[in-house]
């Protein structure tokens, strides 16, 4: 409620005031009454009001002298005046100073509540404004701490920021929830659901955030990501495993979630969400826990083998397909490590460049034709490898072993490797069906999150985003060459639901189906 302090001298006029309006009614509080200017400066302190409704001719401290001491302090609280007809120089004066609006004696029913109104409508759109700025800023803030946070970049500046965000950054966590699809009507499903409810998810998912400290940032690429403090680990696993049956009975949204160890430095942010997803990278492979997390159900100290197995088996993966670009992020992945773990650690480095070193062997191995460069990849020890006493030594070592295995194979790259064209293949020919990721996967024999980089690394768009624009050529199709009705197509092509697919269609060549053929027709 908006609170209003009544100022006047005349008793009479304070009482009138106070039956005049059905104040609780449009929302307004009296807070209290003053018969001086000195007075209502006392009551102005002490009860902050919203609005003043004040007299100008009073004893003591006139009411002009009031507005200015008001005025010198707060210049959002509304003023109205209430003056006799011989006023007007002062009235012209007071509205001078940012007095709201004015009111002749004797006061009027309407004329009082119509300047209400103005007045309440004036504060509800200055408060609509302020909030608008406030969430600006909250905006410019959590986009400035992304950034950091993704990048490293500018810590001095976000150092100074900190105490501007609504969290504790001596106790941390980062919690991150990372969509994964096995078919495409699940994929459809959230297609559908981020074109239509995604606002809605993210109030839900604020909604369940608000009893902590967080700080949700926007959804991205496939996953929501939150700082969250005044919070316990075992709280942190609940709420977690809330929020996954929430998407999930709700939304039929799959997600996994993976969260750091306590964190208590916001320096100590980048390297902890690097850390953090690559756990969801390693839970994607290993597809074992809905929920995994640091002191909770992986150590701290397995961090080192958690690197080390995701790492390894995802350069394996491009070794096998000769994707030289993506091994070439992964060994930098590797190398930068090296820069945040204890020297005397460093062996972990050695033994993950010792183990690729191995995988190199096994398919030169499988060769029957070897050039002298494969021999002598097989002939390395794990020795020969700790001679190499500096990392940057090794890592130019490992590059060289790799372009050697890597330019034994033919010069001319082909559109797409062999592996994609099989993935296409068989999703060619299974279009019009319910197909899974797994079904995909296990035809052409590679893991689903490898196929799934490669696949958008190629072919520049998801298999998912493929295989809709696939189905909708050959609804296209079937709209041309056919009479069949626009929802037999919509089976016909694998989506039950006819709504959604001529939604889908209309997305896409921003017509519906029907218009489609029409037009097409009279061409």
């Amino acid at each position: 409620m908006l609170k209003v302090l009544l100022v006047d001298d005349e008793l009479l006029t304070i009482r009138m005031l106070k039956r005049l309006i059905d104040w609780e009614k449009f929302n307004f509080e009296l807070v209290g009454y003053a018969k001086d200017g000195e007075e209502a400066y006392e009551a102005y302190l002490k009860y902050e009001p919203n609005i003043i409704i004040t007299d100008i001719q009073m004893p003591n401290m006139t009411g002009m002298d009031f507005i200015k001491k008001v005025r010198e302090t707060n210049k959002q609280t509304k003023i109205i005046l209430v003056s006799a007809y011989g006023d007007f120089l002062n009235i012209q004066a007071a509205m001078k100073m940012g007095c709201s609006d004015y009111i002749l004696k004797p006061i009027d029913e309407q004329e009082l509540n119509e300047a209400l109104k103005r007045v309440a409508e004036k504060i509800d759109v200055e408060e609509e404004q302020k909030r608008m700025i406030n969430k600006s800023e909250l905006q410019i803030k959590k986009l400035q701490l992304w950034n950091y946070m993704k990048t490293g970049v500018n810590t001095h500046h976000i150092l100074k920021l900190q105490k501007g965000y609504n969290l504790n950054f001596e106790s941390y966590y980062i919690l991150i929830f990372e969509l994964y699809y096995n078919t495409i009507d699940e994929f459809v499903n959230m297609q559908n659901i981020e074109s239509l409810q995604m606002g809605y998810i993210t109030r839900i998912m604020n909604h369940k955030l608000s009893d902590y400290q967080n700080i949700l940032f926007e959804f991205e690429g496939s996953s929501w990501i939150a700082l969250l403090s005044g919070i316990d680990q075992e709280t942190l696993v609940y709420l977690s495993r809330e929020i996954i049956t929430t998407l999930k009975e709700d939304f039929h949204i799959n997600v996994k979630a993976c969260f750091s160890d306590c964190i208590n430095e916001l320096e100590d942010l980048p390297m902890k969400y690097k850390q953090t997803k690559l756990l969801c990278r390693y839970n994607f492979y290993v597809d074992t826990e809905d929920i995994l997390g640091y002191g909770y159900n992986c150590k701290e100290e397995d961090f080192k083998q958690i690197q080390r197995n995701t790492l390894v088996s995802e350069v394996e993966e491009a070794l096998k397909v000769k994707d030289i670009a993506t091994i070439e992020k992964l060994l930098n992945e590797i190398f930068y490590l090296s820069k945040h773990i204890n020297p005397f650690e460093l062996d972990l480095i050695y033994e993950m460049c010792f183990e690729i070193i191995m995988i190199m062997k096994k398919i030169i191995s499988d060769k029957s034709k070897k050039t002298v460069q494969m021999d002598d990849i097989l002939s390395i020890s794990y020795q020969d490898i700790l001679e190499l006493k500096s990392i940057n030594s090794l890592k130019d070592y490992m590059w060289k072993l790799i372009t050697e295995i890597l330019n034994q194979h033919e010069q001319h790259k082909q559109q797409y490797s062999d592996l994609v064209k099989e993935g296409i293949t068989v999703i060619e020919s299974n279009y019009n069906k319910s197909l899974s990721l797994e079904d995909i996967c296990n035809e052409i024999s590679i893991s689903k999150n490898y196929f799934c980089y490669l696949f958008k690394r190629e072919v520049g768009t998801s298999l998912w985003h493929y295989l809709t624009e696939l189905r909708l050529k050959k609804a296209k199709e079937l709209l041309l060459e056919t009479d069949m009705k626009s929802y037999e197509i919509s089976f016909q092509v694998g989506y039950d639901n006819p709504s959604y697919f001529s939604k889908l269609f209309k997305k896409y060549e921003e017509m519906t189906p029907n218009e489609f053929r029409k037009q097409m027709q009279k061409q």
